[in-house]
Order: C-alpha cells, then sequence, then structure tokens
C-alpha cells in the first residue's frame, strides 16, 4: 500500500515538472510534440466534450492554427520580426522580441468582435478606399474604434484599438492621439443620422451598426440640415382662424393673442410671421400684367414678367398666359401711359398735345381736345399684317375717334378706330381703294374695355371687351404722309377718357390661336386681361 502511494505521487510530480517546462499553445516557440499535442486535447475540459475530432486532428489543426486572415502566410517569427520594428511612436515599448512574438501571435489569433452585413455595410463602408478588396475606415464618433471592409463579401469587422490609442487612416495602424489629426476634429453629425420619415420630432442614429430610433425632447424637432434637434417653431403656437395677422401662443397654461408686425402674416407652415406678399399692393383695374405698389404716398405701376400677370390671391406675377405671346414679334410703338407719354418700345418721338397722366390710377388723360401724334409712322409701311390694341376708359357715350391717321390735307386715313355708343369701329383702307368697316359691340359704354383690330392671314379681326367679328380682306393697307394719331381724327369728336398700354405690332403676329374667339380671353403685349369694367373716377 504505502508503495503504490509514492508511485502516484512521483507520477503527479513528473506531470507538473513537465508543465512547467513547456510553452502555451499561444506562443510561436512552442517546441512540444504533436503527442503532448494531443495528451492535451484529449483532457478537453467539459465545455469541449462535444468536439468529435481525434487527438491526432487536433494536433494536427493546433500545431497549425491559422490567423484572423487567411491569406496571411507569415510565420509567427516574422510577425515577431515586423512588430519589432514598430513606429517612432511605440519607441518606448520595452518588451523583449519574444514577448512581443508571443502577444502577436495572440492578436493573429483573435477573432473580430463583430460582423455586420446587408444595409449597414453600405453606410460604414461608404467612404473606404480599398486595396485588393479590403479597406479600413474609422468609426465617425469613436477615435478608438475602426472598421475593416471587406468589398467582394459585403461585410466589415469591427475592431478596438489598445486604450490610450487611436485609429490612424493613414498608417492603417492604431497610433497615439496626437499623432492623428482627424481625431482631434469634431465629427461630422449627419454622417450616421437620418430623419425620422414617420415623425418629424424623431430621428434614428446608426449606433455599432444598427438604427436606434430616438425622439428629440419636448420642444424640439429634428432639422435634417444640421443632423440636430433644434427648437420647434410650433410648439404651443396655432393659427389665428379670424386674422392672418395674428396667431394664439399658449402661456402660463392659457391661449394668448400675438401679433405679427403691420407688414406681416402668420404663416401655417413655418409657424412663424413672414412678409405680406399683399402689403401696399393691388390690381391694376384695367391690365392684369402690371400691379399697383403705394410707394413715397402715391400707387406706382409694376410690371409683371412677359408671360406671366398678377394674381390678386397671392398678390405675385404668376404664370397666366392662355394665348401664348410670341416674344419674337416685338412692337413697333409701345406707349404703356403710366408715367409718361414715351415710347417705351423703339424710343421713337411722340408729340403730346395736351394729354397729361393721372397718378391715382396711372392712365394718360384726354380732355376732348388732346391728342397724340407719333411721326414715325409718316410714309410707314403697314402692310398685310397689323395689330393695334389698346385700354380704354371713356366718360361718355358719344361716338368719338380713338385712331385714325388722317391729319393730312388731302389725305383719306388708312386707318381708322372710332368709339359708338354700343361698342367700336375699325376701318381699314386697302391698297386698291377698298374700305373694309366692322363694328364690334361692347355693352356698358363707360369704364374700362378693350379694342383691339388685328389684319393676318387674310382676315380683319375686331376685338373688344365682350365680343368679336372676322371678316375677309385682300390686299395690303398703304403708306400715307400723315403720322398716327391717337385721340383726334377728321369727321369725329376727339377722345374724351383715358387711355393705357397702346400697342402697335406692324409685319408681325404677336399671338397664336386657332380661332377668333380666343382673342377674347387674352388681349395684346404681355396677354393683358380683356373686358375689366371696374369703376374708376370720373374725370371732372
Amino acid at each position: 500500500m504505502f508503495l503504490f502511494l509514492v508511485m502516484v505521487m512521483y507520477a503527479v510530480k513528473l506531470g507538473v515538472h513537465a508543465q512547467n517546462t513547456t510553452q502555451p499553445a499561444g506562443f510561436a516557440d512552442d517546441t512540444r510534440g504533436a503527442s503532448t499535442v494531443a495528451a492535451e486535447a484529449a483532457t478537453q475540459p467539459a465545455a469541449f466534450a462535444d468536439d468529435t475530432r481525434s487527438a491526432s486532428t487536433v494536433a494536427a489543426e493546433a500545431a497549425t492554427q491559422p490567423t484572423e486572415f487567411t491569406d496571411d502566410t507569415r510565420s509567427a517569427s516574422t510577425v515577431a520580426a515586423e512588430t519589432a520594428t514598430q513606429p517612432a511612436a511605440f519607441a518606448d515599448d520595452t518588451r523583449s522580441a519574444s514577448t512581443v512574438a508571443a502577444v502577436a501571435a495572440v492578436k493573429l489569433a483573435a477573432k473580430p468582435a463583430a460582423l455586420k452585413v446587408a444595409a449597414t455595410f453600405l453606410v460604414v463602408c461608404d467612404k473606404c478606399d480599398y486595396d485588393k478588396g479590403y479597406g479600413y475606415v474609422r468609426d465617425p464618433e469613436d477615435c478608438n474604434t475602426y472598421y475593416q471592409c471587406v468589398r467582394d463579401k459585403g461585410v466589415y469587422y469591427t475592431f478596438h484599438c489598445p486604450p490610450g490609442l487611436v485609429w490612424d487612416a493613414q498608417a492603417l495602424a492604431c497610433n497615439w492621439p496626437y499623432l492623428v489629426s482627424s481625431c482631434s476634429d469634431p465629427p461630422d453629425p449627419c454622417t450616421f443620422m437620418a430623419p425620422d420619415p414617420s415623425n418629424p420630432y424623431g430621428y434614428k442614429k446608426l449606433v455599432s451598426g444598427t438604427w436606434l430610433v430616438k425622439v428629440c425632447p419636448l420642444g424640439e424637432m429634428y432639422d435634417p440640415t444640421t443632423c440636430t434637434c433644434v427648437p420647434d417653431p410650433c410648439y404651443n403656437r396655432e393659427y389665428h382662424p379670424s386674422n392672418p395677422n395674428a396667431y394664439k401662443q399658449y402661456v402660463n397654461g392659457k391661449w394668448v393673442v400675438k401679433w405679427c408686425a403691420f407688414w406681416q402674416v402668420y404663416n401655417r407652415d413655418t409657424c412663424t410671421c413672414v412678409a405680406d406678399p399683399c402689403h401696399q399692393k393691388k390690381a391694376h383695374p384695367a391690365n392684369t400684367h402690371v400691379y399697383l405698389e403705394y410707394e413715397n404716398s402715391k400707387w406706382i405701376v409694376r410690371p409683371c414678367a412677359p408671360g406671366t400677370a398678377y394674381n390678386e390671391t397671392s398678390c405675385n406675377c404668376d404664370i397666366h398666359s392662355r394665348v401664348p405671346f410670341f416674344p419674337a414679334c416685338k412692337p413697333v410703338l409701345y406707349l404703356p401711359l403710366y408715367y409718361n407719354t414715351e415710347d417705351a418700345a423703339h424710343d421713337h418721338h411722340v408729340d403730346n398735345h395736351g394729354v397729361y397722366i393721372h397718378y391715382d390710377i396711372p392712365a394718360a388723360v384726354w380732355d376732348g381736345s388732346s391728342s397724340l401724334s407719333v411721326p414715325y409712322f409718316r410714309n410707314g409701311y403697314y402692310g398685310d399684317e397689323l395689330t393695334i390694341s389698346f385700354y380704354y376708359f371713356r366718360i361718355d357715350n358719344v361716338t368719338r375717334v380713338v385712331v385714325s391717321n388722317s391729319l393730312c390735307d388731302g389725305v383719306e386715313a388708312t386707318v381708322y378706330i372710332i368709339v359708338v355708343p354700343d361698342g367700336v369701329c375699325f376701318h381699314v383702307k386697302n391698297n386698291y381703294g377698298d374700305t373694309f368697316v366692322m363694328c364690334v359691340p361692347c355693352p356698358g359704354a363707360i369704364g374700362w374695355s378693350f379694342a383691339m383690330l388685328k389684319i393676318h392671314d387674310g382676315k380683319m379681326i375686331g376685338v373688344t371687351g365682350t365680343d368679336y367679328r372676322v371678316r375677309d380682306f385682300y390686299g395690303t393697307i398703304p403708306p400715307t404722309k400723315c403720322p398716327l394719331s391717337i385721340g383726334k381724327g377728321l369727321h369725329h369728336l376727339s377722345f374724351y377718357g383715358k387711355i393705357v398700354q397702346f400697342v402697335v405690332y406692324v409685319g408681325c403676329n404677336p399671338h397664336q390661336y386657332k380661332r377668333a374667339s380666343d382673342l377674347l380671353k387674352q388681349g395684346s403685349v404681355n396677354a393683358a386681361l380683356i373686358g375689366t369694367t371696374s369703376p374708376l373716377p370720373v374725370l371732372a
């Protein structure tokens, strides 16, 4: 019995001595034979009891244990040699070469901390620079964390630098923080942030490859431009249902009425006071392609851009074109007649005989004896393409002349436009001496209205604010030695009232239409409004 106990104690002592004289399996200088490895593998703890590999297989795999990268063919001694030549940043490492080699072998055998795939790969590796299919990118919020991206597999691995070190994207290694300037820069909050489409007060944040839904604090909302929570202008604030210049705000447990500035209105979308587009603006009574703005104690005419018209609801010039206006067709004469009686098209000289500007409702005024005369049209060519249009406001229902070229001794007019009690009459004489007369009804003799004479494509077209007429026309309109007169002519009384937007086109057609009735929808220059009868003060 005593001999048996001695033999057991001797065997235990030999086993301890053997373990103390052998290196751990993780070190590169492991001199254990395959039989020893097999023996240790055969005595694995219970946690590995389900390993059905044979002892020889385990020994063989342990002797050729792969690194974390399957394509890394470096030996443990090579790793030790490379590690021994660390950059200057690690010059204070006093560990022996064998210790460094052992640690390197352990690191090579380590597995990545996490593996992410699918959608998060595109986010994390979006800015990754690849070399032979592999690339590295630092976490934008944690300089200690970096990712290895595998492009072909669409996956990335998460790694963490040792404590006190940060990832250096230039050196592709962990380095001291003071040597990595980018880690001192504040991270871009928008890199891993996204708005929550279902909640304006929430957002999504990418944390370790997973999108987490978050909510801004009470009274704030998410701003996708700055990727931060900002004060919510609509918090405890509502619009005032009966006053566009006011709003309601919840203060100390009750709703209090607040007022915007006198030139502002409350915007329900932004919950703020904004400039009122209608402040000191109003529509022109006779032309939607201009508007009136109150400035320096008087109303001033402002033109809209070509192809637009003034919108009384939005108080802006909006796109509005039923009959397209051809910009290529330029007027020969354009008298806006808002500020003065000058030509705005080509600066042709205009003789003014007693016509003045009425600034309250900007327009040129004829007093029954005044007129304008344009010498440019003396011996001028009218041809077979002519458009004359204007807005007028008549004071009475007496027949009066508006346009003529008859103020020459012994010369008969070739163009004549007169207003009659129930409409407008157009007279045109061709080069064969034939006179074409057309009268177009226009009920409501007193007030603003519109008139247009058009010679186009073998037709004579007359348009008023409410009606139109069409008849055949042949030949051309011959020139005369008379100027074109506005407001005066032979055989009829001179005009008494107001005129604006007097326009003449020669040799081209400023409108495109399929039927003459389309001209009722739009007027002449800039497609002006037709048929407005808004009341204006009667001239004294």
